[in-house]
């Protein structure tokens, strides 16, 4: 496979998915032991009567999040360390992310191969839609 076999609107697909994932990623907080909820809230159930499109974005965002995750396991580590810094310095807006171990060619090498492997995987998915010829 070449770096051309993505259109510029498949990669760009890609991209929208994985400032997704970037996002959700770095929201993750580990459990520290302390209760998650309070002891006066136990049986209170969960109730969508006052949940406002955030909310809803949030959960749609979070399942997208972790569909692109899975489909990161099939990543090499090179490809996923070139994932990390080029969708966190995109979301960003900053070059802040590098990786001394790659010059900067070889992070888009990598990254443009991670996208390449990620594409039939998120196509079966249906996280991505195939350009159409008219």
């Amino acid at each position: 496979m070449h770096f051309t076999d993505l259109t510029i609107d498949e990669s760009t697909q890609i991209d929208e998915l994985l400032d997704i994932w970037w996002s959700w990623s770095r929201a993750y907080m580990e459990k520290t032991g302390a209760p998650r909820i309070s002891a006066f809230c136990k049986e209170m159930k969960m109730d969508d009567t006052y949940t406002d499109s955030d909310v809803i974005d949030d959960r749609i965002n979070s399942a997208i999040a972790a569909q692109v995750e899975a489909v990161m396991e099939s990543l090499t580590w090179q490809q996923k360390s070139a994932i990390g810094i080029i969708t966190g310095n995109r979301v960003i807006g900053n070059r802040v992310f590098k990786n001394p171990r790659m010059t900067r060619e070889e992070l888009h090498l990598h990254y443009k191969s991670a996208k390449l492997v990620m594409w039939p995987h998120l196509l079966r998915r249906d996280l991505v839609k195939k350009e159409v010829d008219v």
